[in-house]
């Protein structure tokens, strides 16, 4: 992957030109402390919606 850095930075950038990034907020991200939980759990069916479709 070229042009690949690990710093907080680059990740914030790419999320700013990810056309996907703002699908994320129609979810329910778990929270601890005010911050966002990494949430692995292979039986799940994923972050629950914030609303649900009619």
């Amino acid at each position: 992957m070229q042009g690949f850095e690990a710093t907080l930075t680059y990740a914030r950038e790419q999320d700013e030109v990810d056309i996907l990034y703002p699908f994320r907020e129609r979810f329910r991200i778990p929270q601890h402390e005010g911050r966002d939980v990494y949430y692995f759990c292979g039986n799940s069916l994923g972050f629950n919606l914030r609303v649900w479709p009619t």
